[in-house]
């Protein structure tokens, strides 16, 4: 081999050598190096618009956050806002609260890397309501106004925010403080605003260098600003007041809740200040009379629960028969009367009525009732029939006499028919009397069943 064939050979060989290194050795251990994932950090994020102007009740602005590099593994951000009373921040949406500034940052969940956009918000132009029947509060060189529609307006000295706009610029003419239309009282002093709202929450703006606004900082707020969490502060009247330029005293009501249980269900739940009266919620239950309540609430001082319960109300049912009362019962509403089970001889029961109508027992009872028995005589057919088992009756003149029947078993006579053959002896009534006149002779006394056809008569023997 020439000399130049081996330095070929070898070269050949290293390059052989160094690519079965780099690939492992043709054999993997430990995964394999080509499958191990690679996490790509983030390096940062960019927050558009880096500026945001808002109106007060205008409409929300939107911003957007890019994370870099595009192919980063955790993308993940969050937003927040340095002055939630200025401008709120969802999902990048920002809703404007009061005049002012804040700054919305986004925050990378990986590396924790931020950007900002700063937001403005600015009061609209609006003009007043009418300046009439207000409700007024004047510091030292301001004055706030609660206008009959509930807004609250602002002008005049200004240097320590005490307007509440959202600045520290002098107005010389009434602006809008915040949105909406529910304050309920106001109080201001030299340097600083309390207001109530008509849910009861506590506000405060202007200087807070030694504490009088109550949010838990020294720091200035141009804006209200809410004191506390409750909603119970002051009453139907004016009671939060700033007496110095040093510190605040308001009255923080206490607001208690009043249950009230009807046979053992919630029936009515009232929120009821210290010292006023709950209101009766007069239950009603049909068929059932109130008892009334186990406790007094005309003068509530904490957490009430008042038990009511009803009487069911009872009623009395009257049954009769034949004119006469033969039972009564006290039956609960709702519930059913007993049947008496009345009896007649010869007669079947038809039921019981109420006036003209059918009333079925099975029927709840809801009120007093008189129900009557009404009745059917059994008909059993005359097959025997005989007038005293006669033949021949004697009987005087100008008398009376009365004649029964023989019938057969459960027969009755009440539609036998009674006659005389000749009405110049005498004449018989319905029962069966016949009165005998001044005339001597014979004559025949017959009773007729006018159904089967059957009947019988004898001979009046009429002596002198």
């Amino acid at each position: 081999m020439s000399k130049s064939a081996s330095i070929l050979s070898g070269i050949i060989l290293a390059l052989s050598l160094a690519f079965v290194s780099c690939s492992g050795g043709g054999e993997s251990k430990g995964g394999g190096g080509n499958n191990v994932p690679v996490t790509i950090a983030v390096s940062g994020i960019t927050v558009n618009p880096p500026s945001l102007s808002l109106t007060l009740g205008g409409d929300p602005g939107v911003l957007t956050a890019t994370v870099s590099p595009a192919n980063a593994t955790n993308k993940n951000y969050s937003w927040s806002s340095s002055n939630q009373g200025v401008a709120s921040v969802y999902n990048g949406t920002v809703t404007a609260v009061s005049a002012g500034a804040a700054i919305i940052t986004a925050t990378t969940q990986d590396g924790n890397k931020t950007d900002t956009c700063t937001v403005t918000v600015v009061a609209p132009t609006q003009v007043p309501p009418a300046l009439n029947n207000m409700t007024i509060a004047t510091g030292d060189s301001c004055t706030i106004a609660i206008m009959t529609d509930g807004s609250l307006w602002a002008w005049g000295w200004n240097v320590e925010g005490q307007l509440g706009n959202g600045t520290t610029t002098r107005e010389v003419a009434p602006i809008l403080v915040g949105i909406g239309n529910e304050w309920d009282v106001v109080s201001a002093c030299e340097v600083y605003t309390l207001a109530r709202k008509t849910d009861g929450s506590l506000w405060a703006w202007g200087r807070n260098d030694l504490g009088m606004l109550g949010d838990g900082t020294l720091t200035q707020r141009n804006s209200p600003i809410r004191v506390g969490t409750e909603n119970n502060w002051g009453g139907g009247t004016l009671s939060t007041r700033a007496y110095t330029k040093d510190f605040t005293i308001a009255v923080l009501n206490n607001i208690y809740t009043v249950r009230f249980f009807v046979d053992g269900e919630r029936f009515d739940t009232q929120t009821i200040r210290y010292g006023e009266a709950a209101k009766d919620p007069a239950p009603v239950k049909a068929g059932h009379t109130f008892s009334g309540w186990d406790k007094d609430f005309s003068f509530i001082t904490g957490d009430l629960d008042v038990y009511g319960t009803f009487a069911i109300n009872t009623y009395t049912v009257r049954f009769f028969v034949d004119d006469e009362l033969f039972d009564m019962q006290t039956v609960n509403h709702g519930e059913t009367a007993k049947d008496p089970n009345p009896v007649k001889t010869d007669y079947n029961f038809l039921g019981w009525f109420d006036g003209e109508a059918n009333f079925d027992l099975s029927t709840p009872i809801t009120s007093d009732i008189i129900l009557t028995a009404r009745w059917e005589r059994i008909y059993v057919p005359i097959t025997l029939l005989q007038i005293d088992s006669l033949s021949i009756a004697t009987v005087e003149r100008g008398r009376n006499y009365s004649f029964g029947l023989i019938l057969n078993t459960g027969a009755n006579d009440e539609n036998v028919v009674w006659t005389i053959a000749d009405p110049l002896f005498g004449f018989v009534d319905d029962n069966g009397t016949v009165t005998i006149f001044d005339k001597i002779g014979n004559v025949r006394l017959t009773a007729t069943d006018p159904i089967s056809g059957i009947s019988h008569s004898i001979t009046l023997r009429i002596a002198s």
